[in-house]
């Protein structure tokens, strides 16, 4: 990325500004192209979680994906109406439950992954390898970096009511 320099407005654009413009146009672009297996982008997000952590409390789920509880608990309802989640007792404290995909469950997240691949493989079908992995490297290196940095204290909804 280049230093700071003035955008077509005149604006100061900060290599970091750029970055975020390139995150943008990229999930814009992915959320246009995927259809997500038919469901909404967010009931996919959980789904995929609980692919990739097994079963599961609502209240881990929320933790391990950041959101509030109570938003979780909805994307939870919603993928139990479709007959994709279940709740299982929980062994270990029979007054809580675990969740845990269907196989409709597992049948649609394997949909939802399959046209993923798809999509990345047409991207970069004429990368090479070396470059697939270096991007790979660098994307994860900056959902580390994100882990390792606290959430913002302001919400989506107060930076859109100030801009």
């Amino acid at each position: 990325m280049s230093p700071t320099r003035p955008d077509t407005a005149g604006m100061t654009v900060a290599p970091e500004d750029e970055l975020h413009r390139a995150f943008v146009r990229l999930f814009r672009r992915l959320k246009r192209m995927s259809t997500m297996g038919g469901l909404d982008p967010a009931l996919a997000a959980v789904l995929h979680e609980l692919g990739c952590t097994g079963p599961i409390r609502v209240s881990v789920l929320a933790e391990a994906m950041r959101l509030d509880q109570s938003t979780v608990s909805r994307h939870v309802s919603a993928l139990e109406q479709a007959r994709l989640v279940e709740r299982l007792d929980d062994p270990d404290d029979r007054r809580a439950a675990l969740l845990s995909m269907t196989p409709a469950g597992r049948r649609r997240l394997a949909t939802i992954l399959e046209e993923r691949r798809a999509i990345f493989r047409a991207a970069t079908a004429d990368w090479s390898d070396a470059d697939r992995a270096r991007l790979a490297g660098l994307l994860d290196r900056m959902v580390r970096a994100l882990d390792s940095v606290d959430r913002p204290t302001t919400t989506h909804h107060e930076i859109v009511e100030h801009s």
